[in-house]
C-alpha cells in the first residue's frame, strides 16, 4: 500500500472552474460525487466553489437545462 496522499490543491484553475461547471450541468448539487468526478477536489471545495459561483452555476446548470429539454422536443416530433 502505498503512502502517497492525493494532493488538493486550494486554488482553482480555469480548466478546473470549467469542469467543475460542467459537473454541476450533468450532476446538479451532488457535491460529494462532483468532488469524487474531479478527484482534485474535497466535497467542502466544492461547497465553497458552489457558494461562491451560486449564481453562475444556477445560470449554467439551466441553461443546459433548458437547452437538453428543447433537444427532447426536437427529437420526439415525427
Amino acid at each position: 500500500m502505498s503512502n502517497e496522499r492525493v494532493q488538493y490543491k486550494q486554488n482553482w484553475t480555469d480548466h478546473e472552474k470549467e469542469d467543475a461547471l460542467r459537473c454541476f450541468q450533468w450532476y446538479g448539487n451532488s457535491f460529494n460525487y462532483i468532488a469524487d468526478v474531479m478527484g482534485n477536489k474535497t466535497v467542502e471545495q466544492i461547497e465553497e466553489f458552489y457558494a461562491e459561483n451560486r449564481e453562475l452555476v444556477d445560470t449554467v446548470k439551466k441553461q443546459f437545462d433548458d437547452g437538453y429539454k428543447s433537444q427532447l422536443s426536437i427529437k420526439q416530433v415525427p
